[in-house]
């Protein structure tokens, strides 16, 4: 096993032992792999350490980008754990001016490609700008080390702070600076960069997978036509439409806010193509729209901006509100544009898709939500209706509208379709959703939610800790809470009582800590899978018994590729 230039060398090698019969390392001056690795021992780490320690502070590199995609999320229990690379080459025109300008800025090819992709990051992400992402060096920082055949790659954190004043030849210049730096100390092992930040279980910077759907509409020959422009076109809602319309019912998505004469865009529902989202289309005749980011900059394929409406039904203005005509109306190469404050997203096919008002889009815990992505994840259920929104700064919560709804079920369903920071705190049962009189969600007269139900931190029966271990879990799980003095249900889970993702890890470090154990022995999903203070007793309490011996070796500071070679000797 060994890394893809250490080919060179094994070819070199190979041709001379055919054209001279013998290898000129036979003579014992050459480095072998495992002198490279008493090198490797003999290095001061402190150094690199510190580097490491300081380029990483306060950075979330357990947090994932905002990118988009064209799926449902899964969470993680679910992912697969399989990756897909995607590789374009250069025309040779594009070529000839990316050598141009390396050359001008004096800095490599390489570089110039990292600060490439991380405007791309910015502008993919809606301007992220704290970007970590992982980047495989050569490890062979050494001269001598070049011939000789092995496993040298390792991983390292390439973080960038970007300021979307910057102009390009400034971010060229940053990351140019970032990389220099952080080559002089890449042979730090990948393994001990984290085990700097113990409460990252799952670092996101290494988490690269991509992968995108193309939908396409087909032709119905229908004549019936029916229309609706009320709220959204959901698959529920449509299934229930085909069950009251005839086979020859030809049924149209169509949008457009009263600044644009009500209907701008439209699309001929296609239950084949549409299963997953009903697009609202494409602009009608002599309309036209453009998607932009948050700094007024139009978007690429699949990313979700806000929708600029324009064309002979664009209003004029508020009258007597200059003010408010202002912010609604953007002229762009001579039209004039309404700002919807929707935001939407394009395939490459050109279809808009409705994601969620503007205003809807909340940050909890650091992280970005999209509050239409957990409606549409509850909409999945039997219930009719339901309203996700951010209540103080810690909490979500989720208005359903139906009958005989189980909480703990719609607990589930988010659990096994979202991640943990998206799960609503609480779930608020209601017969009907307040309306505003043209028939649409009236947010600001939904119901104060109890938070007192959050406070009392037990489910419907009370049921106190047996064993001296629940004892334990249950004092850990108020000190983490910081509710010292109250009283949880061992039955209840952790992030129905305001707990959330990052107070979990906390938790998990605890156990850790405490029982001494690894994330490979116990992995923390098995703990999220099974949130309540009984369950954590149970897997705990194998811990404790369990026969645990020390290591009497110590590592070698070896990236995995080289463990993984060391491990077969």
């Amino acid at each position: 096993m060994f890394d893809f230039l250490s080919l060179n060398v094994f070819h070199q090698d190979l041709n001379e032992a055919y054209t001279t019969g013998r290898l000129s390392c036979e003579d014992g001056s050459a480095l072998r792999y495992i002198d490279y690795a008493i090198i490797e021992q003999q290095t001061p780490m402190t150094a690199a350490s510190t580097f490491w320690l300081d380029s990483l502070r306060d950075c979330k590199i357990d947090h994932h980008l905002s990118l988009p995609f064209d799926r449902h999320r899964v969470s993680d229990e679910h992912r697969t754990g399989r990756g897909i690379s995607a590789s374009f080459s250069f025309s040779e025109h594009l070529s000839r001016t990316f050598i141009a300008y390396a050359s001008m800025s004096k800095i490599t090819l390489e570089n110039m490609a990292l600060a490439s992709y991380y405007a791309f990051l910015f502008k993919l992400t809606n301007g992220e700008k704290d970007l970590c992402i992982g980047m495989n060096t050569r490890g062979r920082y050494k001269p001598e080390l070049m011939p000789i055949i092995g496993m040298f790659v390792n991983v390292i954190p390439l973080r960038c702070k970007l300021d979307p004043c910057w102009s390009f030849a400034r971010l060229v210049k940053e990351v140019h600076q970032m990389a220099t730096d952080s080559s002089h100390y890449s042979y730090f092992p990948l393994q001990r960069i984290l085990a700097q930040h113990p409460l990252v279980s799952k670092p996101a910077f290494l988490d690269t997978s991509f992968q995108f759907d193309s939908n396409t509409t087909q032709n119905m020959s229908n004549e019936i036509i029916l229309d609706d422009v009320r709220e959204v076109l959901s698959n529920k809602l449509l299934t229930k439409l085909r069950k009251h319309t005839p086979k020859e019912c030809r049924m149209w998505n169509l949008y457009g806010p009263a600044e644009t004469s009500i209907i701008s865009t439209y699309h001929i529902v296609d239950s084949c193509s549409d299963k997953t989202t009903i697009p609202i289309g494409r602009p009608l005749p002599n309309y036209c729209c453009i998607i932009h980011d948050e700094f007024r900059q139009p978007v690429i394929v699949d990313q979700q901006g806000e929708l600029l409406v324009g064309g002979v039904g664009v209003f004029a203005g508020y009258l007597g509100r200059d003010d408010l005509t202002a912010k609604a109306l953007v002229e762009i190469n001579g039209v004039m544009y309404y700002r919807t404050g929707d935001l939407v997203r394009m395939d490459s096919s050109g279809l808009i898709y409705y994601i969620s008002r503007k205003d809807y889009q909340v940050k909890l815990h650091g992280q970005r939500i999209e509050v239409g992505e957990i409606e549409r994840c509850l909409l999945d259920t039997h219930i009719t209706t339901c309203i996700v929104v951010k209540w103080g700064d810690d909490h979500l919560v989720a208005y359903v509208q139906g009958s005989g709804i189980n909480e703990n079920d719609l607990r589930k369903h988010c659990h096994s379709r979202l991640p943990s920071f998206m799960i609503p705190s609480m779930f608020v049962v209601l017969d009907q959703l307040p309306l505003t009189a043209n028939g649409k969600v009236d947010r600001k007269r939904l119901p104060v939610p109890d938070f007192s139900s959050l406070s009392t931190l037990t489910s419907n029966t009370y049921n106190v800790p047996r064993t001296g271990m629940e004892e334990y879990v249950h004092d850990l799980w108020c000190r983490v809470l910081q509710i010292a003095g109250k009283k949880i249900s061992t039955t209840i889970e952790f992030l129905t009582i305001g707990g959330h993702s990052l107070l979990f890890i906390q938790l998990y470090h605890h156990y850790q800590s405490i029982f001494g154990f690894d994330s490979q022995m116990l992995p923390i999903t098995p703990f999220l899978q099974r949130a309540t203070i009984s369950e954590h007793a149970k897997l705990l309490e194998k811990i404790k018994f369990a026969d645990i011996k020390p290591k009497v070796w110590q590592s070698l500071h070896i990236n995995e590729g080289q463990e993984y070679f060391f491990g077969d000797k």
